[in-house]
């Protein structure tokens, strides 16, 4: 029942786009590429209210990018699911238990404990500006990512890293 009233309303798009006007603006190739039901809409909002077929606006803007997936068949897809949420615990555990030993212990409170508590917060920020999306992607079989959370990932990861290479020469000191 959902197909059919998708395919109906597909050749009523259809027969209103590719009428003797339609093959003018390239809408006779286009209707025939147009499959999901989002695409059908955005079809029949070409219309102006007399039935004429409008010609499409040259609109060229990215909303959100693809990721490409780590594996095309589901089980991989949960295997990878598994091994992502494997690690991103360990880091967690690993980290906090660093982060937690240097809070607690007065005896610690020294600079290169310090240095390690650093360290261990920006462990901690690289790991989790990544693999949580990474693993929803896995986990939900989805792909997209828009791009104000790929340029604040990469933002982020790269200020991550950057502070994390930064702070390596200071572990030299005198």
């Amino acid at each position: 029942s959902a197909s059919t009233s998708h395919n109906s309303s597909r050749r009523a798009a259809e027969r209103f786009c590719c009428k003797e006007r339609g093959s003018v603006w390239g809408f006779s190739k286009t209707c025939n590429r147009f499959s999901s039901s989002k695409s059908v809409l955005t079809l029949l909002s070409l219309f102006l209210s007399n039935g004429e077929c409008q010609k499409m606006p040259n609109i060229s803007s990215v909303s959100e990018f693809l990721l490409l997936p780590f594996a095309d068949t589901r089980e991989l897809q949960l295997l990878h699911f598994a091994l992502f949420l494997g690690i991103y615990l360990a880091a967690l555990l690993g980290n906090g238990l660093i982060l937690s030993a240097v809070a607690c212990h007065h005896r610690l409170h020294t600079p290169m404990y310090f240095f390690l508590l650093n360290l261990a917060l920006l462990d901690l920020g690289c790991i989790s500006t990544t693999l949580p999306k990474a693993m929803a992607n896995a986990l939900w079989d989805t792909r997209a990512i828009s791009y104000q959370g790929c340029v604040a990932q990469v933002c982020l990861f790269v200020f991550l890293m950057s502070a994390d290479t930064f702070s390596l020469p200071f572990c030299h000191g005198n």
